[in-house]
C-alpha cells in the first residue's frame, strides 16, 4: 500500500472516492491478516491431526472455515446487498461454539494428551480470529450509506 489513510484524506479526492479508497485499504489489511491467521491455523490443525480425536475436530473446523470463507468470496464478488447481509449472518459470533469445542475434545477422549489439547485450543482461537477478520471484511463491502448494511 503506497498511500496511508492520512495521505488519502489529504488528497483532492471526492468524498465518496476517498471513502472507497479507505475501505479498500482496510479490506486489503484484513485480507492480509486473514492469510496470516490461516497459516497459523493450518499449523495448529496439522499438529491436531497427530491424534485421531483431535484430528476429527480439526477436520470439522477446516470444513466449516472453508465454507464460511467461500461465502465471503461470493459476497465480495456480488453487488447484491442481501448476499452481503447473509454472509454477515454466517460470520456471526462463534465464541460459545468454539468454547464448547475446546471443552468437548478432552471430555470425548480423556486420553487426549496435553499437546493435542493445546493444538485444538490454538486452532479454535485462530478460527475465531479469522472469522472476526472475515466479518470485518464483509462489513467493508457495503458502500457507505447503504441502508441494508448492518453496523455490527
Amino acid at each position: 500500500m503506497a498511500r496511508r489513510d492520512g495521505e488519502i484524506l489529504q488528497s483532492n479526492l471526492e468524498r465518496a472516492d476517498r471513502e472507497q479508497a479507505v475501505r479498500l485499504e482496510h479490506r486489503t489489511a484484513n485480507i492480509s491478516a486473514i492469510y496470516e491467521g490461516l497459516d497459523e491455523f493450518v499449523a495448529a490443525c496439522r499438529a491436531s491431526r497427530q491424534w485421531p480425536s483431535s484430528g476429527r475436530v480439526a477436520d470439522q473446523m477446516i470444513e466449516s472455515l472453508h465454507t464460511l470463507l467461500v461465502a465471503l468470496v461470493d459476497a465480495t464478488a456480488s453487488d447484491d446487498p442481501d448476499e452481503r447481509a447473509f454472509v454477515l449472518t454466517l460470520l456471526g459470533q462463534r465464541d460459545e461454539l468454539m468454547e464448547r469445542v475446546r471443552q468437548r475434545a478432552p471430555r470425548d477422549d480423556p486420553t487426549l494428551p496435553p499437546p493435542a489439547q493445546d493444538a485444538i485450543f490454538a486452532a479454535t482461537m485462530l478460527f475465531e480470529r479469522i472469522i472476526w477478520l472475515a466479518r470485518r471484511s464483509a462489513l467493508l463491502l457495503a458502500p457507505a450509506g447503504d441502508a441494508k448494511a448492518p453496523t455490527a
